[in-house]
């Protein structure tokens, strides 16, 4: 893990450089509640009662920790050498130069990397997508704690609906759902930090298919995409 540079940031006063988005657990898009959620203090969809004020103090440092100290992904987006695509191991794209964490006091909304190879027609693709958004979670009115909204992936695709992915986040829809897909959900702890997973393949391939959202990891014969580590600066 590299090391950054100690620096003060004023923000808003919330712990970030702007004011956070709220999702509303109980409407995904289509007025129904969104089928998977958690937030960053491991407080979730199936729990009974409300968050501690624990928890919530917890689903804050951790989103702090994820927009200001996360540094990339790891894992494996890869396909079969047939289709003459490098496969992708991290999420820190090279011809770019990822903000450093005192540099992210000018964002906006939050931040991202983006690790991609192309193959040479350039129709299939390996990819680690760092998309990391702090937002607020409740539950109509009801405050749950800090969440971030996805996409944390990594994905090797072949056509629009043939590919393997695994997702991490704070929320998870069934909503769009394919019927020839191979679809898992699972809670887990990355990094020291709760997300829900989802793990996916599709689509012609789902006979022979294996999502496994608890391992992070998803892939038939020619496809195969996996998230194993969450990795911060250190100062």
């Amino acid at each position: 893990m590299p090391t950054a540079t100690p620096f003060k940031a004023i923000g808003k006063g919330n712990g970030f450089p702007f004011c956070l988005e709220t999702v509303n657990v109980l409407d995904r898009g289509d007025g129904n509640a969104y089928d998977h959620w958690v937030t960053l203090g491991g407080f979730k969809k199936t729990d009974t009662g409300s968050p501690t004020q624990s928890q919530i103090d917890i689903s804050l440092q951790k989103a702090m920790a994820l927009f200001w100290n996360a540094h990339q992904i790891t894992g494996t987006a890869s396909l079969d050498s047939s289709y003459n695509t490098a496969s992708v191991t991290n999420s820190r794209n090279p011809n770019t130069t990822q903000l450093q964490p005192s540099q992210r006091i000018c964002l906006s909304s939050g931040f991202y990397d983006n690790n991609i190879k192309y193959s040479s027609t350039e129709d299939e693709f390996n990819e680690m997508y760092f998309f990391v958004i702090p937002v607020l979670l409740k539950s109509g009115n009801n405050f749950l704690g800090y969440g971030v909204k996805n996409k944390i992936s990594a994905s090797a695709v072949t056509f629009a609906d043939e590919f393997a992915s695994v997702e991490i986040g704070s929320i998870a829809s069934a909503r769009l759902d394919g019927i020839y897909e191979t679809i898992d959900y699972d809670y887990i702890t990355l990094g020291g930090i709760d997300f829900v997973c989802k793990a996916r393949v599709g689509a012609w391939a789902y006979q022979m298919a294996t999502a496994d959202a608890s391992n992070l990891k998803a892939y038939d014969s020619n496809r195969y995409a996996e998230i194993d580590s969450l990795d911060f600066y250190t100062y």
